[in-house]
């Protein structure tokens, strides 16, 4: 695929995500920065925020976050170490969450 043709899907799909008032998902860093021109900062996420909360949810737990950063270090892609991020993050958001109901 040509780059004429990616730029062109990534405007489509952050046209599409603002007029449908949806989130943005996106790894690409250009994308992220083009969305946050046109969207609310707010609206314009990452993978590491996706994992972020279906962990704070409880959707997904500590087994199945070594498996999506095994799968991910197969693939050799460099988001390890903001998955540790996020989930240090949840963590301290769990903790903070259980001690102010206790």
């Amino acid at each position: 695929m040509h780059n004429s043709s990616k730029e062109r899907y990534k405007l489509e799909f952050i046209a599409f995500a603002k007029k449908t008032r949806q989130a943005f998902l996106t790894d690409d860093q250009g994308a992220r920065k083009l969305a946050a021109q046109v969207m609310p900062s707010n609206m314009v996420q990452t993978t590491p925020h996706l994992l972020g909360w279906l962990l704070f949810i409880s959707y997904l737990n500590d087994n199945d976050l070594q498996k999506i950063i095994s799968e991910h270090q197969k693939f050799h892609r460099p988001l390890k170490k903001y998955f540790l991020e996020v989930y240090t993050m949840v963590l301290e958001y769990k903790l903070k969450a259980f001690t102010n109901s206790v």
